[in-house]
């Protein structure tokens, strides 16, 4: 995922949290990481994510071409 992207999609969720709280949730994804915990909570949702968005990119493109009988700008 590109960084403009990311951030579209989550700097909304973050602008509102305070440096304190921004420090804590790093402290508990590193804590998770370390525990072996990641994978097990949040990274199986983030990898469906991931292959849903995946397969966006990939069906972008083939919409985009033109469609027998249209003709091209």
């Amino acid at each position: 995922m590109k960084k403009k992207i990311f951030r579209e999609n989550w700097e909304p969720v973050f602008i509102n949290y305070t440096d304190a709280e921004l420090y804590a949730l790093s402290v508990w994804i590193h804590q998770m990481k370390a525990r072996g915990q990641w994978h097990g909570y949040v990274g199986k949702v983030w990898d469906a994510y991931m292959a849903h968005y995946t397969k966006q990119e990939e069906q972008l493109p083939e919409e985009a071409q033109p469609q027998d009988g249209q003709s091209i700008h």
